[in-house]
């Protein structure tokens, strides 16, 4: 909670302060881009030299976000001992707080993987700006009036590519609400029901806390399988809104018979003529994804 408080703070923080102005990088003339994917996604550097590669399937990787971290909350479950610290997730496109009307001119990133550690962290600081003939994106350091802004170019043609190479689970896939009814089991053995009245049951959903352990009721751990129950939905994926519901959305009502909240996506691939429900892991070393194919 200290850690959602925090981020809330700061948001609310540079709105009050003009975070155009904060995020001015010195010349107050850059103005904002309406950014969209197909603008984002490829490779950045920074004039501190890290890299940032945005996929067209919704995850960034990048090499050094150890400096994202500075704030003491972000990092309070994280060693960040080392001189460098990756950083992975899913990227959307969002508008200024407070105005949903406005330019899609922020990234949001949706840290899963940090230093090679889960840690469930949302920052929206990432600014698109127009620079000259080009576009920049502009992350805000600490306390905006400090002006200490890390910029970043794109580099497509002369960085090498931060993503991993990894199996695929399929294609994407928009399938009909009547595919997803039924019953679904992982490769532990959990099983997912998604029934027709929009409910579901689990019998295990603890992969949903990993790094967010403080989002867990009161008393609940991770040590024994959490049960759970709530709504299911199919919508499209955070980088795609406007695109096809190629993922269920998880609402939990409750974890362990305690009331509890928050969204969970499962992304929906086609496997040959079989459908899989996968979780979201952009390292699956760190944290294990987990595939759930149909039963009945």
């Amino acid at each position: 909670m200290r850690r959602l408080l925090a981020y809330l703070g700061v948001l609310l923080l540079l709105a009050g302060c003009g975070l155009g102005e904060a995020l001015s990088a010195g010349d107050g003339q850059r103005t904002w881009v309406d950014l969209t994917p197909a603008a984002l996604i490829g490779m950045w550097r920074s004039d501190r030299g890290d890299t940032i590669e945005f996929t067209a399937d919704g995850e960034f990787f990048g090499d050094d976000v150890k400096y994202m971290f500075a704030d003491s909350d972000l990092a309070s479950n994280l060693d960040l001992s080392q001189d460098r610290a990756t950083g992975s997730g899913r990227w959307h496109l969002t508008t200024p707080l407070g105005n949903p009307n406005g330019k899609h001119a922020f990234v949001g990133l949706s840290f899963d993987v940090v230093a090679n550690q889960p840690s469930r962290v949302e920052i929206d600081k990432l600014l698109a700006r127009r620079n000259d003939d080009s576009i920049e994106l502009g992350y805000n350091v600490g306390d905006p009036d400090l002006n200490d802004v890390v910029s970043y170019l794109r580099c497509d043609n002369s960085c090498p590519h931060v993503a991993p190479s990894r199996p695929s689970l399929g294609v994407p896939t928009a399938a009909g609400r009547g595919q997803l009814i039924g019953v679904w089991r992982d490769q532990h053995g959990a099983r997912l029901a998604l029934n027709a009245d929009g409910s579901y049951t689990a019998e295990d959903l603890r992969f949903a806390y990993v790094g967010a352990e403080k989002l867990l009721p009161y008393g609940i751990s991770l040590e024994g399988a959490l049960s759970s129950e709530g709504t299911w939905s199919m919508k499209p994926p955070p980088h795609d809104p406007f695109g096809p519901a190629t993922t269920t959305v998880l609402a939990i009502g409750k974890i362990a018979g305690k009331p509890s909240f928050g969204t969970r996506p499962l992304g929906i691939y086609a496997d040959g003529q079989d459908l899989v429900l996968a979780t979201f892991s952009s390292n699956p070393e760190v944290i294990e994804q987990h595939t759930f194919r149909r039963i009945r």
